[in-house]
């Protein structure tokens, strides 16, 4: 019973961190904070739940991330 509730609370913290990649963008580039942090709970929830679409948004976001870092955007 605890596992199933500590499962459905992983999972929507994941649902909302997802909705929130989609819709906004970078404010600061930190390790644990931000959306390299976002990127680094999202990379091994992805593992873990296995979910292909959650595992394409992931790679789709770590481009992202690549791109902004990269391109000297921050």
């Amino acid at each position: 019973m605890f596992e199933l509730d500590v499962k459905q609370k992983v999972d929507q913290i994941a649902e909302c961190v997802f909705e929130k990649i989609q819709k906004a963008e970078a404010e600061y580039y930190g390790l644990y904070s931000g959306e390299f942090g976002q990127f680094l709970f999202l990379f091994y929830y992805s593992k873990y739940s296995k979910n292909e679409n959650y595992i394409s948004l992931t790679e789709k976001y770590a481009e992202r991330l690549l791109h902004q870092f990269v391109g000297g955007e921050k």
